[in-house]
């Protein structure tokens, strides 16, 4: 039996709590659509783990990035999570790629919404933070919080 859990623990990369919370907290696909403004957020992600995607089109061209989720935590109709940017570029040529992110969503019945995302220098983000305090208005999609 121990050695069963340990090999648990072992595939896993964890321990057998954690392994047993590795289903989804967050998914879904959103958009918000603010003339002149367009964003996409895309975003998979359990307590630890997960992929977020996201565009946003504006006036000043398209900035985008895809980030690997290294924190997510579900607080009531609050969702916050961080993670690091794999490849990514604003619209000003800004190079994101290697940098902390994190988002703020609001998940509840009424509205969704997303905030804008926060970037950072590595390790400058404290984990499960959130974004900025600026949120914009789910108008297409959804954001489903599996427990």
């Amino acid at each position: 039996m121990v050695a069963a859990l340990a090999m648990l623990v072992v595939l896993t990369g964890g321990t057998p709590a954690t392994a047993q919370r590795a289903r989804p907290v967050l998914a879904g696909t959103v958009l918000s659509h603010l003339d002149p403004d367009v964003r996409r957020l895309s975003v998979r992600a359990s307590d630890d783990a997960g992929r977020v995607r996201f565009v946003h089109r504006g006036v000043a061209g398209v900035s985008r990035f895809t980030g690997d989720v290294t924190c997510a935590v579900h607080d009531g109709d609050v969702v916050r999570l961080t993670g690091r940017v794999v490849t990514g570029e604003t619209a000003a040529g800004v190079v994101l790629s290697g940098k902390d992110f994190g988002f703020t969503l609001g998940v509840g019945a009424g509205p969704q919404t997303f905030s804008l995302p926060r970037f950072g220098a590595p390790g400058t983000l404290v984990a499960c933070s959130g974004g900025q305090a600026t949120q914009v208005p789910v108008t297409a999609g959804h954001l489903r919080v599996e427990s």
